[in-house]
């Protein structure tokens, strides 16, 4: 008998979105409970750490992102082939999670979390940001043979990296403009049918 899956997150995508295109792209079936800000004080002190996401498989649960990332990618081939493929995967998104951290105030301020202009905050903090950490992951693609991130097949963080490309070329469309591969990267990982389909019919939200 399959597992029954349910991921409870923010009605956004954010640090859930990754959670749901790798079940996608596994082709499972899970409940996606997202949840506004109002309900969210109401659950709050059920969920394990205080937080979402919230990932449960037959009733456990097993919060934090990266945790539940790392654990759906090695049950469904999408952390490497090898330890130390899965190694270098960890190691880009500990990069990832520093880039996120630095630019978390723009999500604060979509989210009116805190006071600010959120073009502001893109100018001040999100573009010098951008300019520190994708020139890595920039590096990884130029010496890929694979056209992914990591090693010949795709990876969960390939589909991380993805995500990200696509908040920010909807919100400024010249987001990507000094990094062509890493945009080339973005319009491939998206053309594949599970997650085209995937993109083309969830929920709509900005970030």
């Amino acid at each position: 008998m399959s597992s029954r899956y349910k991921l409870t997150y923010f009605y956004f995508r954010a640090k859930g979105e990754n959670i749901r295109q790798i079940l996608t792209l596994a082709g499972v079936e899970f409940e996606d409970v997202r949840v506004h800000w109002d309900k969210w004080q109401q659950i709050k002190n059920e969920q394990p750490f205080g937080q979402l996401p919230v990932f449960e498989e037959d009733g456990k649960c097993l919060p934090q992102s990266k945790a539940i990332c790392r654990y759906l990618a090695k049950k469904y081939g999408l952390a490497g082939e090898n330890e130390w493929e899965a190694a270098q995967i960890d190691a880009l998104s500990d990069q990832f999670e520093d880039f996120f951290q630095e630019i978390r105030p723009f999500y604060k301020t979509y989210n009116k979390l805190i006071e600010g202009n959120l073009n502001d905050v893109y100018d001040k903090i999100v573009e010098p940001a951008r300019d520190k950490h994708l020139p890595i992951f920039s590096k990884y693609l130029a010496e890929s043979s694979s056209g992914f991130l990591v090693g010949s097949k795709l990876s969960w963080i390939d589909t991380q990296l993805a995500d990200h490309m696509y908040t920010f070329t909807e919100f400024r469309p010249d987001y990507a403009r000094r990094y062509p591969q890493i945009e080339y990267h973005q319009k491939r990982v998206h053309s594949i049918p599970r997650l085209r389909e995937w993109i083309e019919n969830r929920p709509h939200s900005v970030i």
